[in-house]
């Protein structure tokens, strides 16, 4: 087998087959496939935000053409911000920690509490993680991979062991799928320079004759010239089996200290796109399904900007023989008086009204479906975005959005939430649990449910403010059962009742403790009143309830006082 080639074995791709040489020119081989994508990506970040996709070449400190129209850009800031909002709520976990109901109800044999104790502990499991996404910055990461999701298409994220995550636009990487979706291999393409490189891959790149080994200083690193080398880093990951293997590569030489390896479904690499289209590589990114109308809008507001530039000109046309010089007209104070006849002097008008009219109304019509299109709308001025708005928000994303939407929750989430489980896992200074998955399932609530834990509290209080509106009408239709009217309303708001309802065996205990406290009050009231012949009735009352009877004893007791020794 030719060692310069991959071969894809039922969806696994080997590390054998690819030898350390072969890095760039397999970098180079998938890059061919991926330039008609750069293109076209250039081409929509041109009509939204021009520097999420530059053109090739271009430097920090060059000038960007902008748009003639902004509906683009503020369709795409726009849709990111709600995204943002609703994929990953602000100091709010998107995830859920549960165990399975069949172990739970293992647990509660031995120890009935065992399920409020688990749930103490999973909330402070979540809690951790929630904490950590926000002390390492992880949204303004995921606020950048959303643009470049909804322009491009697609956007690699790097979640590293400690500190913030990295992001990769896709002139970066290039990757090869399954047909199934799944990333088979990943290459990622850096520039570094040389007093970027740590001592020791310097000493092995030497070694192997790759850097030049001339004008160095005592720490061993270059100077001049050779200090300021920029070296290609290559990062390779690859699947094999149910782990991705990472190692990093300059000149063919693999690095020594750059191998990892990470569990498939938690792997440190997540290539993330938009829209998946079985078969292929790549993403497809929203911009792409409007992009006709777009350009539309870019002609038609060019157009009327140039026309209002020109219309905007104001100059005079002067009558050859007339009485007045242009030297006299510009000498004339404004509210002034000259000699000659107004005819004399004419200022021309373009003459397109009625042409520019249709453009701005076409325009209009374009820039009104742009912004349904993006869900721009009139946002409300306060202080805070309360939970049903979010909700409102999250709704018109699922609807407008569809599969895309979704997709995110499968691609996005749930690998970052297992990559976070498992990095804090092996962080010793936080010190999170291990989790069996055999005993405990990270769920990811996506969609209208993707607003963290306060929505199981809002539909407890939908449930009770219903029931509370039911219950004083029922007293006047007796067919109506209110027990099965309260689980009828906890099913219907998707609370499960076990929760919070008690079990009948619960309600029994309470109206027994209930009854002996009230026979131990009449018993005590009478005692104190001096009512003796109460007290027979009393204890006949207790005589068929063995626990009564002792109740009754007690007081007798407590009413006669200490007696004497």
């Amino acid at each position: 087998m030719d060692t310069n080639t991959i071969s894809v074995s039922s969806g696994i791709s080997e590390e054998t087959d690819l030898n350390a040489n072969a890095i760039a020119g397999r970098y180079a081989s998938l890059a061919g496939v991926r330039e008609g994508l750069l293109e076209r990506a250039r081409g929509h970040a041109a009509l939204t935000i021009p520097s999420l996709f530059p053109e090739a070449g271009t430097s920090e400190d060059q000038m960007l053409l902008s748009p003639y129209q902004s509906v683009g850009a503020r369709g795409v800031n726009n849709l990111s911000n709600k995204l943002l909002l609703t994929l990953f709520p602000v100091s709010s976990p998107f995830f859920k920690l549960e165990i399975p109901e069949g172990i739970i109800q293992q647990l509660q044999e031995a120890d009935s509490s065992v399920k409020e104790v688990l749930e103490a502990g999973l909330t402070e499991m979540e809690n951790t993680i929630q904490s950590d996404l926000e002390i390492n910055a992880f949204r303004a990461t995921l606020f950048v991979a959303l643009r470049q999701l909804i322009v491009v298409g697609d956007f690699l994220l790097h979640i590293l062991a400690k500190g913030e995550p990295r992001g990769f636009k896709l002139d970066k990487y290039v990757v090869k799928r399954s047909v199934s979706g799944t990333p088979l291999e990943i290459i990622l393409k850096e520039v570094i320079s040389r007093e970027e490189l740590p001592q020791e891959w310097i000493d092995q790149l030497q070694e192997a004759d790759k850097l030049d080994s001339h004008s160095s200083d005592d720490s061993g690193r270059g100077t001049g010239a050779v200090r300021d080398r920029k070296y290609d880093l290559y990062t390779r990951i690859h699947l094999d089996d149910k782990w991705q293997h990472e190692a990093k590569y300059i000149h063919g030489v693999k690095l020594e200290g750059s191998e990892a390896k990470y569990p498939k479904e938690a792997s440190a690499w997540l290539p993330l796109r938009w829209g998946a289209e079985p078969g292929e590589d790549y993403g497809r990114s929203y911009v792409e399904s409007y992009s006709g109308d777009l350009l539309g809008a870019e002609g038609l507001a060019r157009s009327i900007q140039e026309h209002s530039a020109i219309a905007s000109k104001t100059f005079g046309v002067l009558r050859p023989n007339s009485n007045m010089t242009p030297a006299d007209i510009a000498r004339v104070p404004n509210g002034g008086f000259i000699v000659g006849e107004p005819e004399d002097l004419v200022y021309p008008e373009v003459g397109k009204r009625n042409d520019m009219q249709v453009a701005q109304t076409t325009f209009e019509s374009l820039k009104d479906s742009l912004s349904r299109a993006f869900l721009i709308t009139q946002v409300r001025d306060s202080e805070r975005t309360t939970a049903e708005e979010i909700r409102m928000m999250a709704s018109e994303l699922e609807t407008a959005l569809g599969g895309a939407y979704s997709l995110l929750g499968v691609t996005l989430q749930r690998p970052l939430l297992l990559r976070e489980i498992d990095r804090l896992q092996k962080d010793t200074t936080i010190k999170l649990p291990k989790i069996d998955k055999r005993e405990m399932e990270p769920k990811v609530i996506v969609g209208l449910e993707g607003l963290g834990r306060g929505t199981d509290l809002e539909k407890l209080m939908k449930a009770v403010a219903a029931i509370a509106q039911i219950a004083p009408n029922a007293q006047h239709i007796p067919q109506l059962d209110m027990a099965k009217i309260v689980q009828f309303t906890f099913n219907a708001v998707g609370l499960d009742s076990a929760e919070v309802l008690k079990s009948e065996e619960q309600k029994q205990a309470e109206q027994q403790a209930q009854q002996q406290a009230q026979q131990a009050q009449q018993m005590s009231e009478a005692m104190s009143k001096g009512a003796g012949a109460a007290i027979p009735k009393l204890a006949e009352r207790a005589v068929d309830n063995p626990e009564g009877v002792q109740n009754v004893m007690q007081g007798l007791a407590q009413a006669a006082g200490p007696q004497p020794t």
